[in-house]
């Protein structure tokens, strides 16, 4: 730890003081000097126990002494004062402490904006196992916290994207055997470049019908806008399959178009849009499946045809009414609403193999036909249902009718015609009835 010249010198002459953290770069003899203070050199002090040794710290040599009263090293030059501690300032100094090294230590020149900075750790002093977490930190203009598992040779591999300009710093950590290992930290500053774009199809369809038409569309969005702004006037192209379209952004960083989907083709495929970018914004892409689907085919629902025929028997010549109802497997359900609606469509009703008329169902499912035609006989009716796109067809049982003969009027007797002699003899004769009556009364 440096301590500047001039100042003075606390009780027992020797000084001290938190910071620098000499002890890792002594485990780390053979490193470069990356991340080094300027004007300091790796002196060599592995030996066990420590002897003196000698270290060149700004063109001056300095001789480390052997361990102080609190069991730390000290060196001097000059009227500086080194104390050599362990990473976490404790003594006595362990030559073998665990360590994560992060690569790279320093970065030049600046990398711009747009671009990928990638970074690795490997383990010194310790054994990492493949697969344990690797945890990388960045702090700064595209601050983040990624997780990494480690190799097989321990070590872990992390790219940050330079989505903002500005400054980042970047410090890895690993836990082994329940303690905690902390890297060395990497700094590095983005300088203004191409912005960084993100296409999602989240809002799209996922899914379409063979034979029909689809709607895709993709959201486009600035993510190095502050804030994250949506992109318009954009141009992003959907492939789905051997099928393609293209659709330019609005204000709100939404493209759509529409494909049709082959007829006769069914099952998974991939649905795809990309961004080619430009001078000013990279590009994107976002891919997600989609399912083509058959063509729904409606299963006929069952109907049942019912037949009633009044009179029955009827006279030739009265009139009979046929009536035909047509049910479908609906129920009534609350609200009055059918689960099925009723069947469409017409019924025809024959007397045997002889039609007599085809006529179409009301709402409620029902048809009915007169007739005054039947000859006298017996008649065998049927009603038979045509169906519908949503109804199967039926037939009603036959209806066995009588037609009977019509009863003959009774022909009326004409009353006799007298002539007027025959009406004078006939006033006569009743005349001396009448006298030879009233005489035979006086007699008596």
């Amino acid at each position: 730890e440096l301590v500047s010249p001039g100042n003075p010198l606390p009780p027992g002459g020797i000084y001290e003081s938190n910071g620098l953290a000499l002890a890792e770069l002594v485990a780390s003899t053979g490193a470069t000097n990356g991340g080094l203070p300027a004007g300091t050199k790796i002196f060599d002090a592995s030996t066990s126990p420590v002897t003196p040794q000698q270290m060149l710290i700004n063109n001056a040599f300095a001789t480390v002494n052997l361990p102080g009263p609190d069991g730390c090293l000290y060196a001097g030059v000059m009227t500086t004062v080194y104390k050599i501690t362990n990473a976490d300032g404790s003594c006595p100094l362990n030559l073998k402490q665990p360590a994560l090294v992060l690569s790279p230590s320093t970065i030049a020149p600046d990398p711009a904006q747009g671009t990928t900075q990638t970074f690795s750790t490997r383990p010194s002093n310790m054994t990492v196992a493949a697969g344990t977490p690797v945890m990388f930190t960045v702090g700064g203009a595209n601050a983040q916290t990624r997780m990494v598992r480690a190799d097989q040779n321990g070590t872990a591999t992390f790219a940050l994207s330079g989505v903002n300009a500005g400054d980042d710093h970047v410090v890895a950590s690993i836990e082994v055997g329940g303690t905690a290992v902390t890297s060395n930290t990497t700094k590095l500053t983005w300088v203004s470049g191409s912005h960084t774009t993100s296409l999602s199809l989240i809002p799209s369809a996922f899914g379409g019908t063979s034979g029909q038409g689809v709607t895709l569309t993709a959201v486009l969005i600035d993510l190095s806008a502050n804030p994250i702004a949506q992109l318009s006037a954009q141009s992003v192209t959907f492939t789905l399959g051997a099928q393609s379209c293209t659709g330019s952004t609005d204000a709100k960083g939404v493209a759509s178009c529409t494909v049709a989907l082959p007829a006769g083709q069914a099952g998974p495929s991939t649905l795809r849009a990309s961004f080619a970018g430009n001078g000013q914004y990279l590009a994107s892409n976002d891919s997600k499946a989609f399912m083509i689907l058959a063509p729904y085919v409606a299963t006929p629902a069952a109907t049942t045809t019912t037949l009633t025929v009044t009179p029955n028997p009827v006279t030739a010549g009265q009139t009979l009414t046929l009536t035909a109802q047509v049910s479908t497997g609906g129920s009534a359900v609350t609200g009055a609403k059918a689960l099925f609606a009723a069947a469409t469509g017409t019924v025809a009703f024959r007397d045997g193999a002889t039609a007599l008329a085809s006529i179409t169902l009301d709402g409620s499912g029902s048809a009915a036909f007169s007739t005054a035609s039947l000859d006298v006989g017996t008649h065998s009716l049927v009603a038979t249902y045509g169906g519908d796109g949503a109804d199967s067809a039926s037939t009603s049982a036959a209806v066995s009718v009588i037609v009977l003969a019509a009863v003959a009027a009774a022909t009326p007797v004409p009353a006799p015609v007298l002539s007027t002699a025959m009406l004078a003899l006939f006033g006569l004769v009743l005349a001396i009835v009448v006298a030879l009556r009233q005489r035979r009364r006086s007699r008596h």
